[in-house]
């Protein structure tokens, strides 16, 4: 089975590509959801839990649906309904645990 961290990896990796692919800066996706470069940087690196309310608004800001964040792309959808349940389960920190943005 497939760990939390492995999950939180997954998401850290998937915010990042798709930033990139759609040609924002940190600085840009940070302004556009209302937070410091900072954050954005301790979120694609995984180093920051991300609030569910944080990555509804990424979603919004690189004009993508919330599961596109939540598994690979090589995986099958069932990877980012896994994530869903778990959170509706016991609301999970998303990225990591050491801070929240």
């Amino acid at each position: 089975m497939l760990t939390y961290d492995y999950y939180c990896e997954v998401i850290a990796f998937n915010i990042k590509q798709r930033r990139e692919i759609k040609g924002f800066t940190q600085s840009e996706i940070a302004q556009c959801i209302g937070v410091s470069r900072k954050t954005i940087l301790d979120i694609e690196s995984n180093k920051t839990s991300l609030k569910v309310k944080t990555l509804l608004k990424l979603a919004d800001c690189l004009s993508c649906n919330i599961n596109e964040l939540l598994y690979e792309p090589s995986q099958a959808l069932s990877t980012g309904d896994n994530i869903v349940s778990m959170l509706s389960e016991g609301g999970i920190a998303l990225i990591g645990t050491k801070k929240e943005a």
